[in-house]
């Protein structure tokens, strides 16, 4: 019997699910003083985003469709390293985690009118794997002004449980009858690459405002053996959107960015704290 695109929330409620993790970019340009210094930061960010579960098939687990706001926390510990004096990498690792959730779903019983099924969902969703590489490039330097480009790919993968208690409900009455539990294994892998050209803007001394376009692809995978064997392709709506921060100087090596993130299918509150050495 096919399932509703509540069952997709489920796998992507994991990724968080991703969430699917969307991550803070910070500045555009190449942080570090100059080549051959290091960098160590922490990133968080508060997520929503919509997502398409593609390519189910005939799986009585899944439909193909659009899951609408879905909430995702982001922590990651993060290094980085100066190639160049206006170019940077780095990498982070840590985890991603959504909240529990819940849904229910009335399904006719066969052909006979009298009684419907009403499915309960319940997710038990729990921290799952995080890591991330970048790199940072500064095109242009004077004065106030720093242009440049970041280039992320965030990898999540989670795993957790989810149970399906079926009901027979009688619909003059609205009575129901227990019929039986079903539990499953769900595992999601996913991939968030974003581009993210921009300028950065020393507004006082020691605080800078920065932002430009952001193209953004979210891709991955999400498995369940709930009643069947079941897997699915995850994509994002949208690719293209923008971001703006602040980034404000604590000391000479250490600094705070606080940022808003924006696409067609996705919003971002993240922060980053960093410290060069």
């Amino acid at each position: 019997m096919k399932r509703t695109v509540f069952c997709i929330t489920i796998l992507i409620c994991l990724s968080g699910s991703v969430t699917f993790g969307i991550a803070p970019v910070g500045q555009p340009s190449a942080n570090l003083f100059q080549k051959g210094w290091w960098s160590l930061g922490v990133d968080y960010s508060m997520s929503k985003i919509d997502l398409n579960a593609e390519n189910t098939g005939n799986s009585s687990l899944f439909t193909e469709g659009t899951v609408d706001g879905l909430d995702i926390n982001l922590l990651l510990g993060k290094a980085g390293y100066g190639i160049k004096d206006n170019w940077e990498v780095f990498v982070g690792f840590g985890i991603a985690k959504s909240g529990s959730f819940s849904d229910e779903k009335s399904e006719p019983w066969g052909n006979n009118n009298e009684y419907k099924q009403k499915s309960i969902f319940e997710l038990d969703g729990s921290s799952g794997h995080a890591a991330q590489i970048g790199t940072k490039y500064t095109f242009y330097e004077k004065s106030l002004i720093k242009a440049g480009v970041a280039c992320q790919l965030t990898w999540l993968s989670v795993s957790g449980t989810v149970q399906e208690s079926v009901y027979k409900e009688k619909t003059t009455d609205g009575s129901m009858e227990f019929i039986a539990t079903t539990e499953s294994d769900v595992d999601a892998d996913l991939y968030i690459f974003q581009i993210a050209p921009g300028i950065s803007y020393e507004i006082s001394y020691g605080y800078s405002i920065f932002g430009g376009p952001l193209f953004q692809w979210v891709n991955g995978t999400a498995k369940s053996n709930l009643r069947t064997n079941t897997e699915v392709d995850i994509t994002n709506d949208s690719a293209f959107g923008g971001w703006i921060g602040l980034h404000a100087d604590i000391d000479v090596f250490t600094s705070l960015n606080l940022e808003y993130q924006t696409t067609g299918s996705s919003s971002t509150i993240g922060f980053n704290f960093t410290s060069k050495f």
